[in-house]
């Protein structure tokens, strides 16, 4: 055997090719054979073997058969190193040793080995050098990472090494063995060695990769060969000194580390790569546009968060320092699971977000901030590498983890998601731990579920600690189940919010509107639960809501379990009954009006069962035992329900006649739906709406700080105070926040893009906060 003639006294160079990107990879063993003539000799006797059974091996150019002998002209390298002239450019490989084995030979006899890197290291692409002799070859891949994880990569079709495509070299030469002739037909084009692209997943691109186990998997007399692997390493992301990493899809120009918004990450799947390894990333801050959890169409790709204490945060132009500087509206932050086809739903993500505390407890400092989750389609009812149910959670599952796992999802749209059985937003029981996830301020649109919960599903089916789930301040809006269920009997329910099991449920200051249950004719009788459906001994309670429907369907279902509803209005213009009750429960209802647009119907339905009902306006009509006092039986006088106005009007029976004794302000809070003092005077109102003092809408509160200005606007409304403003929000009227602005003592708000109508605007200043209508013209 010959000694290759290297510029280096070690075995291989593991060296940067293409400043931090291309990496040539140092094998450590797993070679198997020397096919390769180099030095002085007989072929015979500088080789153990040939490249193709038929007494062909390759050659360097540093090879003599005697040192008489002038240096072959055909060959590879003297150093070893080749330069790739196949796509991407810049890419390099260094060969093993031409005096040792420098091929992993693989033929019928010998069909698999593995090559053992010197340094594991992390890749976004393994490239690997190889060829195959007496025909083409079929090769797999098996890539095992550090954590004894693996990728297999099948049905690798590698050419003959006279004449394939893609190939890193070509024109080398071979060689006779018997007889140490240097072989010349394949002129400047044959032999070649080819170069095949190893797309390393999202989820193990921060995974350092040990070795890798090749294969041959079709019999014949083919003989394939691997000579050496090369890397393509994204450059390492680091978080600024405030542990926060910058992500922004439209950035230029920077060095993608993310500690800036200069050096921003264009992939977000990157980022949450990154920081699972990595524990000095604490917040991910992301600019508009649009991010997908997969960058390669797999649907069972997401964004996954198994940490405490860890941020996300949406809404960024691109520039801001501090939190308050953002501007979630005019800034969208879209997470899309439409990673295929796009506008097609059958290729979309089974989830895009997956929280799991895998390893230790999640509590409510872990934030999901300033998002639109949308196009997620968690379409089949099986399981993937038994862990993720692809039925449930399409937007977000929190998963039923070791630990406890409750984080805060806040200031999020979720639109357009659909899943086969449960829950855009599915949280599920933990084996451990006492569960409090809070969702906050979020927007629920269009989502869809075949079964149970089309917007939201809390979901205790294990025997581990239940669910508790606090949900204030979000809208849901015309979410829908299919009247469908596994069993069949029962039907779809919960069109926006499903509730199973042991956990509690507390809503505040919250809207169901218009959601229903759609394939009506499946299970005939059975669409009970259109906004909220609970089951199976779970408790919730709803207070500081309003619940509309213009569908004749039930919108409040109980089975079997404890519903507290307490400061809420519950209507329905059409005249259809408002809850629906299964024995045994437990119903109670407080200071709230139950009131419906006719009376064809009983408001409450449910014979053989027990509500108990004190101070609330309930329409007259209803087949249950009804116990409680001080309840009123006359129209409650909204302002005007044909705009949604569930206000009250002067002279109401829910002014002032609710029992203060029934709220709770440490577990509700002090105000109510629309943000008012929820006890303006010494008695509580009844309802989801606090009577305050009659004011016009240029009206200033006594002490005359804040003045609002014209009413009817069309473009500019103005405000003035006796202090600095500091923000303002624009609200509509069925709760949904239009416009969020940080002011900085700025007097005029744009509100030409809004559309005619009346809006509610809360005004902050350093001292106070109030809040004022106004109509759009």
């Amino acid at each position: 055997m010959g000694t290759l003639r290297l510029l280096f006294s070690f075995l291989f160079i593991s060296s940067l090719i293409d400043a931090q990107q291309y990496q040539t990879i140092a094998i450590q063993s797993g070679f198997n054979a020397d096919v390769i003539a180099d030095g002085v000799g007989n072929a015979s006797t500088v080789t153990t073997n040939d490249m193709d059974g038929g007494g062909y091996a390759l050659v360097s150019k540093g090879y003599q058969q005697t040192s008489l002998n002038t240096p072959a002209t055909y060959g590879l390298p003297t150093t070893g190193l080749i330069s790739s002239v196949a796509s991407p450019l810049g890419l390099n490989y260094q060969l093993a040793s031409y005096s040792g084995n420098n091929s992993l030979r693989l033929n019928t006899a010998n069909p698999s080995g593995t090559l053992t890197f010197s340094s594991p290291l992390r890749a976004s692409t393994l490239y690997m050098l190889t060829t195959s002799g007496n025909n083409n070859s079929t090769i797999s891949a098996v890539v095992n990472f550090s954590d004894n994880s693996t990728q297999t990569f099948t049905n690798i079709s590698v050419s003959d090494w006279f004449g394939g495509a893609n190939y890193a070299i070509q024109g080398i030469g071979r060689i006779i063995v018997s007889t140490s002739s240097i072989d010349t037909a394949g002129g400047i084009s044959n032999p070649r060695l080819y170069q095949v692209s190893l797309a390393i997943d999202a989820s193990n691109q921060w995974k350092n990769i040990k070795s890798v186990t090749v294969s041959r998997t079709l019999t014949g007399s083919s003989v394939a060969h691997v000579f050496a692997f090369s890397a393509y390493q994204k450059a390492e992301i680091v978080p600024d000194s405030n542990g926060r990493v910058y992500v922004n899809a439209n950035a230029g120009g920077g060095t993608e580390s993310g500690n800036s918004w200069t050096n921003a990450v264009k992939n977000l799947v990157d980022v949450f790569s990154a920081a699972k390894i990595n524990n000095d990333i604490e917040e991910i801050w992301v600019a508009k546009g649009t991010y997908y959890p997969s960058l390669t169409s797999n649907r069972d790709d997401f964004f996954q968060i198994t940490r405490n204490d860890f941020k996300v945060y949406g809404g960024f132009a691109g520039t801001e320092t501090a939190l308050s500087q953002r501007n979630i509206q005019e800034n969208e932050t879209i997470l899309s699971g439409d990673i295929g086809i796009q506008g097609s739903a059958t290729d979309n993500s089974y989830h895009i977000m997956i929280i799991d505390a895998e390893t230790a407890a999640i509590d409510n400092s872990t934030q999901i901030d300033g998002f639109t989750f949308q196009d997620a389609n968690a379409s089949s009812g099986s399981v993937y590498n038994n862990y993720v149910p692809r039925y449930s959670g399409s937007a977000i599952l929190v998963y039923p983890s070791g630990f406890n796992n409750s984080p805060t999802i806040s200031n999020n749209i979720f639109k357009n998601n659909s899943q086969f059985q449960t829950g855009a937003v599915e949280v599920e029981s933990n084996n451990t731990g006492s569960n409090f996830t809070k969702i906050e301020n979020c927007y629920f649109s269009n989502n869809y579920a075949k079964y149970a919960g089309g917007a939201v599903s809390v979901f205790n089916y294990n025997s581990g600690s239940p669910q508790n789930v606090q949900i204030t301040d979000c809208t849901f809006e015309g979410n829908s189940v299919d009247n469908a269920s596994q069993g069949g009997a029962t039907g779809g329910v919960g069109g926006a919010l499903f509730v199973y099991g042991g956990g509690e449920v507390l809503i505040n200051r919250s809207q169901f509107i218009n959601n229903i249950i759609g394939a009506y004719t499946q299970y005939s009788g059975t669409y009970k639960g259109t906004a909220i459906a609970l089951h199976g001994g779970s408790k919730v309670t709803l207070v500081n809501s309003l619940v509309y429907s213009d569908e004749i369907y039930v919108p409040l279902f109980n089975n079997g379990s404890t519903f507290n509803i307490i400061n809420s209005t519950i209507y329905n213009p059409d005249g259809g009954t408002l809850l629906a009750t299964r024995t045994p429960v437990i119903n109670s209802i407080q200071n709230s009006i139950l009131w419906m647009g006719g009376d064809s119907v009983n408001a409450i339905d449910g014979s053989g069962t027990t509500v108990t009902a004190n101070n609330s306006i309930i329409l007259p009509k209803y087949n249950v035992t009804l116990n409680g006092s001080n309840n009123y039986t006359t129209d409650p006088l909204f302002t005007n329900v044909s705009t949604a106005d569930f206000t009250l009007k002067p002279g109401s029976n829910g002014t002032n006649k609710g029992n203060n004794n029934f709220y709770d302000t440490s577990k509700y809070g002090s105000t109510d739906l629309m943000g008012n003092n929820r006890i303006e005077a010494t008695t509580i109102d009844i309802g989801a709406f606090e009577k305050q003092p009659t004011l016009s809408v240029t009206d200033i509160d006594q002490n005359k700080s804040i003045v609002i200005y014209p009413d009817p606007v069309k473009d500019i409304l103005n405000l003035t105070s006796n202090e600095k403003i500091l923000k303002i929000e624009i609200i509509s009227m069925d709760g949904r926040k239009i416009i969020e602005k940080n002011m900085d003592d700025e007097k005029k708000v744009d509100v030409e893009n809004l559309q005619k109508g009346l809006y509610l605007i809360k005004v902050f200043t350093g001292k106070e906060s109030k809040i004022f209508k106004f109509i759009k013209d």
